[in-house]
Formats: C-alpha cells, structure tokens, sequence
C-alpha cells in the first residue's frame, strides 16, 4: 500500500469519461505488470502562472505539464508523451509540489465497488480493481479485503499510539521505540486470530449526545500464547466522516471500546478536511561539557548521532536539523501525506548562581510536523 496522496480512479472518470476507456483497454490487454500501469498523472497546477518556471522546473518536467494540458495520461502515455520507456518515468518532484497529482486506486474506489459509498464512476473502479488483483495474484475481493484489514491496522496502530503519548507524555517526547511498536502491531495481528465479527458487538448508531450511557464492551483476547498483552481504552471513539463507519467499529472493538456514529456524520467530512491533520513533535537536547578551563564544548543528542561541538551556534543547527528531520519522519509514520508544515523553537535550560547570576547548562531544540491526514 502506497501512503502517497491520490485522486481516486472513480473520481477522475467522473471529470474525465475517456479514463473507463482507457482502463478498459488496458485490462483486455491481459498484461501484468509490477507498475502501476493503472494509474493517470493529472496537472493541477499551471506553470504558466509560476515565477522563473525555467529555472525551477527542468525542460523535461515543462515538457511534460505541456503534455497533460489536454487532460491526464494513463501510465504509459505519460511515458510515451517523453520519449521514455515505461521504468523510467519518474515525475516525484512534480508530484510534491503539488503541479501534477496521481490518480489511482484507493480506498474510496474499493468502497464503490462494494457500494458502500456512490459519488464517482463506479466502472472506473471496478476496471481498475480487476487490473491490480491480476497483478498480485489476487481475485478483486480478496484485494479489497486485505485493503480494509490494512486500512484498519493503520487506524489501530495509530490511535494506541495516541493513547500512549497522552497517557505518558514521555513516549511524545522520546517515541515508543521499536520494540513497542512491534508490540503494537503483533496485537492487532493476534486480535486477527479470532476475528472482530466474533466479539461482542456494539451499537453503532448511538446518538452522540448518549454515548455517555453506553459502557465500552471488552473484547475477547484470543487464548494461545504463554503472555497475552492488550490495549484497551474507556475513551469512545466517535466516527467523522463518510468512510469511517466501515473501518473504526472494529477497530473500536479491537481497543475493547464503543464506536458512535452519529448522525450527519458524513457531513463533518468537509469540516475534517478543513481541520484534519497529523502532527508529531520531537525534541533534541544540549548540554554543556565542562571543562578544565570551564566550557569545553556542546553535545548534542541527537537521533542519528551524539557529536561535540565547540561553537555553540554549530550545536544549535545541528540539533535544530535532527529535530526537524525526526518529525517528519515521525509524523509520516503516524500517517501524514502531502507537503509537511515543519517549525522549531528552543528553550533554554539555565540555573541561578549566587548574586542572581544565571548560568546556562543547556538547551533543548522542539521540532514539530503537521501533515494532512490519508485515512
């Protein structure tokens, strides 16, 4: 499963009808492929309205935002568009910028194909399916049923480690290292043994304003094993957004919780995307090292490394870079996409000597991320 952000099939056949075509062409074909043959690039930008575009962008990557002027180009168009062959298409510094947008297969074409939800071209969602389960060995529900299990485990994996920071800051500070996340995700795995259909159920169209009433339901924990471990939460998980009623309940019920939905929650879908993002913030000490003239240096602590410096400024955009650099890759892990808001600040750390004089004995550099959201 690809985190990156992308326009679903079924959306872009809605705008574009000539993409059922291709897709259709493209699966009678009965080529399998390890690339993604399925999907379009799509220009959502214009360069035109773009300061010193021949300086920023390359003559290939104009060339092709020139291509896709008339509309998106499947995969291999794209590619033929530029001369290329079909391995060495690659348009990623497009894409994060946010001039070209990828259109593919994602979880909302999954959900048209099971009518679950009926917005866009379902026929472009169906093609598209059936051409990716070719490719994987799979029959299109099979797909789509490890799809949902993905989609769920990432929910779990995010929400316990949610939990866990709010219950201990410590872990928001430090991170939960691997052999908890491993944990992590080992339990949702477990939890798989002894299917979430099985559990004791919970009332899914509780009215928000009775949740109150409801008691969360534990879950039952499967039985094998010499030492069972389990994540549950008395906190209620509330559903926001069109999509979150086929996925959170068991995800609720994995956490030994209840799940409400309530009502208009589709709606709230615009608001979520208004205000829905992903944040994560990590922090990077500096202490001073003594010495026999007094100050001998800065260690910094950082993730990728310890190091000593002389100069204090030196110290500061050395940790200032670890810091940031973590975020961001905390706050992918946790599910971020798109284009990162990252900012920093430091906070010293100082003592009071006799006379009211202040002495320095450190620094700490606060990083954080904030991305959108991909559920």
């Amino acid at each position: 499963l690809d985190t990156a952000r992308a326009m679903p099939l079924s959306m872009l056949a809605s705008r574009y009808p000539q993409v059922v075509e291709k897709l259709q062409s493209l699966l009678s074909s009965k080529q399998r492929h390890t690339l993604p043959l399925q999907e379009f690039f799509l220009l959502v930008r214009d360069i035109n309205q773009m300061q010193d575009v021949k300086a920023r962008f390359t003559e290939r990557e104009i060339a092709f935002c020139r291509a896709l002027e008339n509309g998106p180009l499947i995969w291999t168009e794209a590619a033929a568009a530029l001369g290329l062959d079909m391995y060495n298409l690659n348009m990623s510094r497009l894409e994060k910028e946010g001039v070209v947008m990828r259109c593919g297969l994602t979880p909302t074409d999954l959900m048209h194909v099971r009518d679950e939800f009926n917005l866009y071209d379902k026929n472009a969602a169906i093609l598209g399916l059936r051409f990716v389960a070719g490719s994987v060995d799979m029959v299109p529900e099979q797909l789509v049923e490890h799809v949902y299990d993905s989609i769920k485990k990432t929910l779990y994996v995010h929400l316990v480690r949610l939990l866990l920071e709010e219950t201990n800051p410590w872990y928001r500070k430090h991170g939960l290292g691997t052999g908890l996340e491993r944990l992590i995700h080992a339990r949702w795995e477990a939890l798989r043994v002894e299917p979430l259909k099985t559990w004791k159920s919970v009332e899914p169209d509780n009215p928000l304003t009775t949740w109150q009433n409801v008691k969360p339901r534990t879950a039952q924990t499967p039985t094998e094993g010499l030492l069972q471990m389990t994540f549950t939460t008395s906190s209620v998980l509330v559903a926001i957004g069109a999509p979150t009623h086929i996925f959170l309940p068991d995800v609720a019920r994995a956490l030994g919780t209840t799940c409400v939905l309530p009502d208009h929650a589709d709606v709230a879908n615009a608001l979520g995307a208004i205000l829905g993002h992903i944040a994560a913030e990590v922090s990077v000490d500096i202490r001073l090292e003594g010495g026999p003239g007094g100050i001998a240096g800065y260690i910094v602590r950082g993730f990728t490394a310890s190091k000593l410096f002389e100069d204090r400024e030196e110290a500061i955009l050395f940790a200032k870079e670890e810091a940031e650099n973590e975020a961001c890759e905390e706050a992918i892990r946790r599910g971020a996409v798109g284009e990162l808001t990252v900012t920093s600040g430091m906070q010293s750390d100082a003592a009071e000597a006799r006379g009211g004089m202040s002495i320095e004995l450190g620094m700490t550099i606060t990083a954080t991320a904030v991305g959108g959201g991909n559920f």
